[in-house]
């Protein structure tokens, strides 16, 4: 009888190992131009995961949990808010758009900066698009830059303020945006 316990119990041990494992996938360090390095969840949605058919994603592996500590909530509340910005019509495609827009290789014309934070942000300055992600790889935001309402006298300006200071050079698109 005890050794039957115990294989129950080493089963069910077994089984959640398996599950954590299949749930969060790998954790890989991504180094980054100053030599830190960022922590992204693997294997991406957008290689072969599913994310622009019609099945449940699992936005916990890519977005951060934000205030409520809950990551599909918080990217439901940054599609409320910020979807209409690009014109998107569902949250699968605004959370894919943003899953694109910070995984490397970036976009041509895509900047990027280590924060004081050393959260990561994203920035192209033809789109005015921009995004953060925590320095685990976890998405936090992603929405268009506007000057009306950072209060800065660019968008360049306002990504480049939050740049940790040595990092990299200030971006300069020498456009007024």
């Amino acid at each position: 009888m005890k050794k039957k316990i115990v294989a129950l119990i080493v089963s069910i041990i077994l089984a959640l190992v398996a599950v954590g494992v299949e749930r969060f996938g790998n954790i890989t360090p991504n180094p980054l131009p100053h030599g830190g390095q960022e922590y992204i969840s693997s294997p991406s949605p957008l290689r072969g995961e599913g994310w622009g058919g019609g099945e449940n994603h699992d936005t916990s592996r890519i977005w951060s949990r934000g205030p409520t500590g809950d990551a599909a909530e918080n990217a439901t509340n940054h599609f409320k808010k910020h979807g209409h910005e690009f014109g998107f019509k569902t949250e699968q495609d605004y959370v894919a758009a943003a899953v694109q827009f910070t995984t490397e290789p970036l976009a041509d014309g895509v900047l990027k900066n280590i924060q004081r934070d050393d959260d990561v942000a994203f920035y192209n300055p033809k789109t005015a698009e921009y995004a953060v992600k925590s320095k685990r790889g976890f998405i936090r935001t992603y929405f268009k830059l506007n000057p009306k309402i950072h209060g800065y006298a660019t968008n360049t300006e306002y990504f480049n303020s939050h740049a940790k200071v040595g990092a990299q050079p200030p971006a300069n698109d020498n456009q007024k945006r």
